[in-house]
């Protein structure tokens, strides 16, 4: 019985000083090489919506974008990116596609938050609408289609939108691709527990904290335009 003891207070030891050291070296970006194959897109929405914004293609590069578990809120990161809703008209946002992957270890997406801003001088500002831990509709290789409970309506006017996967296995992370070309201003990213240690605990410019990208996140709006 004391030899098992032991037994399991060092496996427990070596589990530790694991995610110790993951902890210590989180893996935050990852690029497409030539000769991967991932899918590109999510499958068909269950009802016709029609596009309200998109920007996608194909991906050259992911960031992380992760709600982590409870006792990792340090670790807590998100990004967002602008769309602009055109002048006269008045959006009904019911459905969210956010392309991306997960990282080197695996794992799978429990749910996103989601959440809506106003720009304020090129960043989010007010937070206009929220939708946490909102179920995942469609998930295909890390592909999200999220059917929002409560449709979000917008005006014209500058917008940011913020995907922040909630995995399901400790110490797994979703990444929110990017692909070629910009729109607007940058995607930016905020991790204000600073677990990351990239000193970028308001919203930043990514390349400011990551390095340079190859263009805009990849997502889209569903719903209607009036």
């Amino acid at each position: 019985m004391k030899n098992l003891l032991q037994v399991r207070i060092l496996t427990a030891a070596v589990l530790l000083a694991a995610t110790a050291a993951a902890m210590a070296a989180p893996e935050l970006m990852q690029t497409r090489s030539a000769a991967d194959q991932r899918i590109e897109t999510p499958t068909p929405s269950l009802t016709a919506k029609e596009v309200l914004y998109g920007h996608t293609g194909r991906w050259l590069a992911g960031v992380v974008s992760t709600d982590w578990e409870s006792g990792y809120d340090e670790m807590d990161i998100r990004i967002a990116d602008d769309f602009t809703v055109p002048e006269g008209a008045i959006w009904k946002i019911s459905e969210v596609h956010a392309y991306g992957g997960m990282g080197s270890a695996g794992g799978e997406v429990a749910s996103a938050n989601i959440t809506f801003f106003k720009d304020l001088n090129g960043k989010p500002g007010k937070v206009v609408a929220e939708l946490l831990a909102a179920p995942i509709t469609k998930n295909v290789e890390g592909n999200l289609a999220i059917a929002l409970s409560s449709p979000v309506k917008l005006k014209a006017g500058h917008y940011w939108l913020s995907v922040q996967a909630k995995t399901k296995e400790v110490g797994t992370v979703w990444m929110w691709n990017a692909s070629k070309g910009f729109s607007g201003s940058r995607a930016v990213i905020q991790n204000p527990g600073d677990g990351y240690g990239l000193g970028c605990r308001d919203w930043t410019p990514i390349k400011n904290c990551v390095g340079a990208m190859p263009g805009d996140q990849m997502f889209e709006l569903l719903g209607v335009s009036k």
